[in-house]
């Protein structure tokens, strides 16, 4: 039994960790599928960091899948900034927050998520 718990833990670590990058994220800040992170860094709370990726989705595909992902967590949604391309997110309960901003690049979409508490 204490063989398939620490195999359990190790599989839910290296799952967490965005591709391309060695940063682990913390369990409630989701990692856009296949994101390919060219820069991350958590600081040593362990609770407030970044990640930066290029998406090959669109903004509002991006954008839409941080919703789900982030209001199925108890988190609420506002428009951050005058673009429409950034939305932050709050947990009031939990006191942490996470802000996702898109940007156009020749590389595609350029997602900055920037995490940690209120």
């Amino acid at each position: 039994m204490l063989t398939l718990t620490i195999a359990t833990i190790a599989i839910v670590i290296l799952a967490r960790q965005p591709q391309g990058h060695g940063t682990s994220m913390p369990q409630w800040v989701p990692v856009y599928p296949g994101a390919a992170v060219q820069d991350s860094k958590l600081d040593q709370d362990g609770v407030s960091g970044h990640y930066r990726f290029f998406a090959g989705s669109d903004t509002d595909s991006v954008l839409n899948w941080y919703r789900v992902q982030l209001e199925t967590r108890g988190f609420t949604s506002e428009d951050y900034g005058d673009n429409g391309q950034a939305l932050r997110f709050i947990s009031e309960t939990e006191q942490l927050e996470v802000v996702v901003t898109l940007r156009a690049e020749p590389q595609g979409e350029r997602a900055d998520v920037v995490f940690g508490r209120l």
